[in-house]
């Protein structure tokens, strides 16, 4: 059985107080977070994982056939993290995502970046995202995970997040544990996100498949066996004013047999 989550990533220009403690402390950082049960399932395996995340839809192009191949693969949990404004714009396809058992997270309702938001702001937008998807799927959706777009990271933590991205770090981390939560997301957004029980999940492994295709070598070669991660994808992101075509519904079947073969499925 293979477990599925869905999210986004970013960068920001907005400083929080930082400084070379607080990245040892991120470097270091290894604290356990709260398991997740109603996401992974009740297995007591407790080795590796790869949890895919999928940002920015949904999208007619991509949401029906990710959701069709993910349940062939024997994909029984994922969280879709969603874009507002795609929301009202599909409606049909939020419904599909639901009455499929997967969850639907967080994403903004328009993916502007909100380190440059006040905090009332950012409410607000939660605000919004809430009441369009309780008006869609016509109950009161219980909205538990979130992605801050560009990972609601400062200047100084993109450069840290970066840094163990490069030194090959990044993939070995405990990257929802609310320590490095803490260190990593703007404290503005987090606390927001906080008042309104929102659990944020950053990524372990990028794919960059906002500007190119998945690259399916560097799933194989990022994959930690003893390890929990979470994998970042997009569906029709914007990119440079465009919405580009990763045709990721062409590599998803590879990359769920690749998973499939080093992780649990």
């Amino acid at each position: 059985m293979l477990f599925v989550l869905a999210t986004c990533n970013a960068e920001s220009n907005l400083d929080i107080h930082s400084d070379s403690s607080e990245m040892s402390d991120v470097m270091q950082d290894s604290m356990a977070s709260e398991p997740m049960d109603n996401v992974r399932g009740n297995s007591t395996n407790r080795g590796g994982h790869a949890m895919l995340t999928f940002d920015d839809g949904p999208h007619p192009q991509t949401t029906p056939l990710l959701l069709k191949q993910l349940k062939s693969a024997g994909v029984e949990k994922a969280i879709f993290f969603l874009v507002g404004d795609r929301i009202t714009k599909y409606p049909d396809l939020v419904k599909t995502i639901d009455s499929a058992g997967y969850a639907i997270g967080y994403h903004s309702m328009n993916h502007r970046n909100q380190v440059g938001m006040t905090a009332k702001e950012i409410n607000e937008d939660i605000q919004r995202f809430k009441l369009v998807l309780n008006n869609v799927l016509k109950k009161r959706y219980q909205l538990e995970y979130a992605r801050p777009p560009f990972g609601g990271m400062s200047t100084q933590t993109a450069k840290i997040f970066l840094k163990l991205e490069k030194e090959g770090k990044l993939h070995t981390k405990n990257i929802i544990s609310p320590q490095f939560v803490q260190k990593i997301v703007a404290n503005k957004i987090r606390k927001v996100y906080m008042k309104n029980r929102l659990k944020i999940f950053l990524w372990n492994i990028d794919f960059n498949d906002w500007e190119q295709r998945i690259d399916l070598k560097h799933a194989k070669n990022k994959f930690n066996s003893s390890k929990e991660q979470y994998w970042l994808f997009h569906e029709m992101p914007m990119y440079k004013n465009k919405v580009f075509d990763n045709h990721i519904t062409e590599d998803m079947p590879k990359l769920l047999k690749i998973i499939c073969s080093i992780s649990i499925c």
